[in-house]
């Protein structure tokens, strides 16, 4: 369980294991938070403008995170 203000570092010990695609719901500022410590390490560096509905898909290739796709919701309508 995760709430919008813990601490992303929290996923460091499951993010290192994940080998194959896991989903991660949540809300602001945790999701926000999470992809800049997984793509810079730095969660208060803002890389993404959320909107609520927004999906970012990451990869991770040869254990460094990259941002490969993202889709704010005005895009599905």
């Amino acid at each position: 369980l995760m709430n919008p203000n813990d601490n992303p570092a929290a996923f460091d010990w499951q993010s290192e294991s994940w080998d194959q695609d896991t989903l991660i719901v949540g809300h602001l500022p945790f999701m926000s938070r999470l992809v800049a410590h997984l793509l810079l390490g730095d969660v208060d560096q803002a890389l993404v403008q959320y909107q609520p509905g927004t999906v970012v898909c990451l990869e991770q290739d040869a254990g460094n995170w990259q941002l490969n796709w993202m889709i704010r919701p005005e895009l599905l309508k």
